[in-house]
């Protein structure tokens, strides 16, 4: 014989979970000993994952000495009065409910655009500023070295002309536009930027 328990102090006294009945005793207030509405799978609770398919959003609570079927949406997450929310007790889903996410007011609307906006403009301006500082900025050989490889300048094309100044990468070198043509930058032209060394300026025409 089994007792079937019940929380007496809520209002859908919903099933709490199942004991053996010691022989020859009453039963408790807050138990049944009529079958569960469900087939029962737990290991002494219930719990809502043990519950078959077709009862998984209802739950025994007992009336008058008799099993009936509570809603049961716990856990459930969504949405009320434009706040996320996670159901946490039995009964029916509140007014004002919605498993969907809400469209946000207009001036939410426009809100949430301008911070986008901002954060796109923000990304342009930082990738423009140390673009430009690269490719004007002084550093040392080891540093145009990272910044080489870190993708800050890009590959020589001998089919343009260089503007005085202008820095490109040739042969893994990072080199800086001059009046004699493309020299080794920066102040040392007999370093190439990688650790190696040549014998004086190298052009590339």
């Amino acid at each position: 014989m089994l007792n079937h328990y019940f929380d007496l102090k809520h209002p859908l006294r919903p099933y709490t979970h199942t004991a053996p009945a010691n022989p020859g005793s009453m039963r408790p207030d807050n138990a049944l000993r009529v079958a569960l509405p469900f087939e029962f799978t737990g290991d002494g609770r219930a719990v809502k994952q043990n519950v078959s398919p077709e009862y998984q959003n209802l739950w025994p609570g007992e009336i008058k000495g008799a099993w009936v079927l509570i809603e049961d949406h716990r856990g459930e997450k969504g949405w009320l009065d434009g706040q996320e929310t996670e159901i946490k007790d039995f009964g029916p889903l509140p007014l004002g409910w919605s498993a969907e996410t809400p469209e946000p007011a207009p001036e939410e609307m426009e809100a949430l655009e301008l911070e986008s906006a901002k954060a796109e403009a923000a990304e342009i301006l930082t990738k423009r500023l140390l673009k430009s500082l690269a490719l004007e900025g002084e550093f040392s050989p080891d540093e145009f070295s990272v910044l080489a490889r870190a993708g800050y300048f890009e590959s020589y094309d001998p089919q343009r002309e260089y503007a005085e100044g202008e820095r490109y990468i040739y042969e893994g070198e990072v080199y800086e536009a001059g009046a004699s043509g493309l020299v080794l930058s920066p102040d040392s032209p007999n370093r190439i930027l990688s650790g190696g060394t040549i014998g004086g300026k190298k052009n590339v025409a």
